[in-house]
């Protein structure tokens, strides 16, 4: 315990990666926790959902091939157009993506993976993002389209450093300067 007496959280470490490459527009802006790829994450947790509602699915009559694109995580990052105002909630509300019903669970929720197709809204991975005076914190993750337990976080990132990063990959991709690679 440290020495004050007060419980110690360890923060754990938020980084986003931004690879430029010429064939991508928009760029996607990988989004990591603690080393892990989010994308990875989220997709080893669908895993056994994806094959338990196959198996489902199968026994119901539908064919593989009707199945073929039911895909564990397959989710795109978001990309560099989110970052263009470097606005420190750059992901992007969902409620004004959706008229929300006040009770809605994705009420206040931001995208944080988005659908390979692009629309944002068709296929959103959603997390709750608090902001408190020393932290950030991701929690109560959510993909509408299932009733899936996403046992993630909840994730507490150090704000100033938190801010730091959006700042930094702001200031990357702004306009001025997109054809330059990140460090």
């Amino acid at each position: 315990m440290p020495e004050n007496g007060s419980l110690s959280l360890a923060m754990d470490h938020f980084e986003l990666r931004v690879e430029a490459n010429p064939e991508s527009e928009p760029t996607p802006v990988q989004i990591v926790i603690n080393g892990d790829p989010l994308l990875d994450t989220v997709r080893r947790l669908e895993e056994p959902f994806v094959a338990a509602e196959t198996r489902e699915r199968l026994s119901q009559g539908e064919s593989e091939a009707e199945l073929s694109g039911f895909i564990a995580g397959d989710y795109a990052y978001p990309t560099q157009s989110i970052m263009s105002e470097g606005d420190r909630d750059f992901f992007g509300v969902i409620d004004s993506i959706f008229r929300l019903d006040s009770q809605e669970s994705m009420r206040g929720k931001v995208c944080v993976l988005e659908c390979n197709c692009g629309n944002p809204g068709c296929w959103p991975l959603l997390v709750r993002i608090s902001e408190l005076a020393d932290e950030v914190v991701w929690a109560d993750f959510e993909q509408f389209h299932r009733d899936w337990e996403y046992d993630l976080g909840p994730f507490r990132f150090d704000r100033a450093k938190y801010e730091e990063e959006l700042q930094r990959v702001a200031t990357c991709l702004a306009p001025h300067r997109s054809s330059q690679p990140m460090e």
